[in-house]
């Protein structure tokens, strides 16, 4: 059998053959011993693989203009508490009155037809599909 040692690598076939005594490693091949390691601190320390912290997320001060407010509540009592999306009707707390036509998409801010109540859940698809839609048509794509 052939070993290879590549820097101060071995391959895994000789790693998994290996004994741990008192803080080394001696490696085997068949009965007899190649080297002893020692069994060493990591070099780098040990990733991080949490997602990064996003900046708080601050609201444009046109959702706290009296005109907004207004069509705001306007739209809820409207639409009796229940999610606008067809089939949905869901009832539940947090609704979410949103532009049909988004705001950066050229959207009328204060046109009652272009808003509408909606549950979390149907929002968030909303709001990623338009997202994806709005990257895919920037120059060069995503």
């Amino acid at each position: 059998m052939s070993v290879s040692v590549v820097g101060d690598r071995i391959s895994a076939s000789i790693a998994a053959r290996a004994k741990h005594t008192s803080g080394s490693f001696d490696c085997f091949i068949g009965s007899n011993t190649i080297m002893g390691l020692q069994a060493l601190q990591p070099r780098i320390a040990l990733a991080n693989l949490r997602t990064a912290a996003l900046p708080p997320k601050v609201a444009d001060s046109f959702y706290s203009s009296p005109a907004w407010i207004a069509m705001r509540d306007r739209v809820r009592r409207e639409a009796c508490g229940r999610c606008q999306v067809p089939g949905c009707g869901r009832i539940e707390r947090g609704m979410i009155v949103d532009h049909i036509v988004e705001l950066k998409d050229g959207g009328a801010p204060l046109d009652r037809s272009n808003a509408r109540l909606m549950c979390r859940a149907h929002h968030n698809q909303k709001t990623i599909a338009e997202r994806a839609k709005r990257t895919a048509r920037r120059p060069g794509g995503p």
